[in-house]
């Protein structure tokens, strides 16, 4: 059986040495959910991201769900991730936090905007487009409404041209003095600097309102438009996916 925490509770304190900024600043703001395994295995659970640590024990992952990215800075909890052929590796990029040449570089590309798009603030109607269409369905982070989005403090900016949704980016998860981004584009305006734009346009809002804007990589695309934007690299590490329903 599993016990669920607080999220206040000194088991946690295990997570406090790990390098992860949505670990550290998750517990800090107390959002998400843990709970603790008869073996003394912990689970931190932010959104779709799911944190382990202490002791192994597959009677941590959570039933019923569709869809999950795992991660652990820990050697024993990696290895048996690996051997685990329900899981999928791939590799994440971390990276430092922002700064004020990140800003410069960003207020630099916003300039770029072309005329033929249309950058926005997120509102409830383009909140709605972007939970209908499945390349922009993430947008809306761990949000339930957009009232929702608005209460927590979240930032959302979209893109049209012609008045078709073609780009976004949001707060997927909102900190008490930081935010994670998260961005999409319509495959069919991909590699034509609209993400970069978004990017941009997140940061510099963020910074103005006093939130340290979060960069975590899923894959090369995202860790290109990190740099492009003034970010450092900190490091890669592996992460696993997990697309089957668990039974505990």
């Amino acid at each position: 059986m599993n016990q669920f925490l607080d999220l206040t509770d000194e088991k946690l304190v295990i997570f406090q040495s790990w390098s992860k900024h949505m670990v550290r600043y998750g517990l800090k703001a107390k959002i998400g959910r843990a709970w603790l395994s008869s073996k003394g295995g912990i689970a931190y659970q932010i959104g779709c991201f799911l944190f382990l640590a202490g002791e192994v024990d597959d009677r941590l992952l959570p039933s019923q769900l569709a869809y999950l990215i795992l991660i652990s800075e820990q050697e024993n909890w990696q290895a048996y991730l690996k051997e685990q052929n329900q899981f999928i590796g791939f590799t994440r990029y971390a990276f430092d936090l922002p700064n004020q040449q990140t800003l410069n570089t960003c207020q630099s590309i916003l300039n770029n905007l072309s005329g033929n798009y249309q950058l926005e603030s997120l509102s409830a109607p383009s909140f709605i487009e972007c939970q209908k269409q499945e390349w922009s369905a993430d947008l809306q982070g761990v949000f339930t409404s957009f009232s929702d989005f608005k209460k927590q403090g979240a930032l959302g900016f979209v893109i049209y041209k012609d008045r078709q949704l073609v780009g976004g980016v949001s707060s997927a998860f909102v900190y008490q003095q930081a935010l994670e981004v998260e961005i999409a584009v319509h495959p069919e305006f991909q590699r034509q600097g609209l993400a970069k734009i978004l990017g941009a346009k997140l940061i510099i809002e963020g910074f103005k309102k006093g939130r340290l804007p979060l960069w975590d990589a899923h894959n090369l695309a995202s860790y290109k438009v990190a740099i492009a934007l003034g970010y450092r690299c900190l490091e890669s590490y592996s992460a696993f996916e997990i697309s089957n329903t668990w039974d505990n």
